[in-house]
């Protein structure tokens, strides 16, 4: 989860950086592409999929427990 938020964030940045002139296109881009590069080490390691599984998981369970509501 820290890998997204902090490539996310290095994109956002480079971008507002660029934007507002204080950094320069190249460094905006080498800046933006070490971002994604973050951000995809996340995606394809599979650490978004088993976020995803995990929220899955605990919803049938609060549904289970709560099964009174459900009827």
């Amino acid at each position: 989860m820290i890998r997204i938020v902090f490539g996310f964030f290095l994109v956002i940045g480079s971008a507002g950086g660029m934007e507002l002139t204080s950094l320069s296109p190249m460094g905006a881009l080498i800046f933006a592409s070490f971002g994604f590069g973050i951000f995809l080490w996340a995606f394809f390691d599979g650490t978004i999929n088993r976020l995803k599984q995990q929220a899955i998981q605990e919803q049938i369970e609060e549904q289970r427990s709560n099964r009174w509501l459900y009827r």
